[in-house]
């Protein structure tokens, strides 16, 4: 099955003059994905994200926005992705899946580039027609070379098709 999707991918660092705050780098763009079921409820999931920084903004804990940033400098993001899903059906109707899989994230700046790699998790919701599939994905990082005071995650809407 080939997918597209939208992309969210979100990183919130802790805010350095207040505890209660943090602020949060919002990149959106297009999902691509391929995923192989290996039956009723194993698959493998690959996926290439491409995506641009689209707003920064400062949040408290009650995720309330207290200032948003648009005027910064241009920085891409290339994200790559494989998991190995279980799903209570991969075929026709509903499914809710679980699974956890590697990532490896670029970000590219005017003043140069970082990469990190990883260990995700993924949770998700879908529904499957005879040619067709919706699902709702949701990306979280467990273990990851990013700096540890880092949440890293990320949303998606994805449409696939089998060809």
């Amino acid at each position: 099955m080939v997918y597209i999707g939208t992309l969210s991918h979100n990183i919130a660092a802790p805010y350095l003059y207040d505890n209660n705050l943090s602020v949060e780098y919002n990149y959106t763009g297009i999902k691509l994905a391929v995923q192989k079921n290996h039956d009723q409820h194993i698959a493998t999931h690959y996926t290439l994200n491409i995506g641009t920084l689209s707003s920064v903004e400062l949040v408290n804990d009650d995720n309330e926005v207290l200032a948003k940033d648009d005027d910064f400098d241009p920085q891409n993001y290339l994200g790559l992705s494989a998991a190995v899903i279980a799903s209570t059906n991969l075929q026709y109707g509903w499914q809710f899946f679980t699974g956890g899989g590697i990532n490896h994230d670029e970000y590219s700046f005017v003043v140069g580039e970082t990469t990190h790699t990883g260990l995700s998790l993924e949770l998700g919701l879908g529904y499957a027609w005879t040619n067709a599939q919706a699902i709702l994905r949701y990306q979280t990082y467990l273990l990851h070379d990013y700096p540890d005071e880092l949440d890293i995650d990320g949303i998606n809407f994805e449409m696939g098709f089998h060809f």
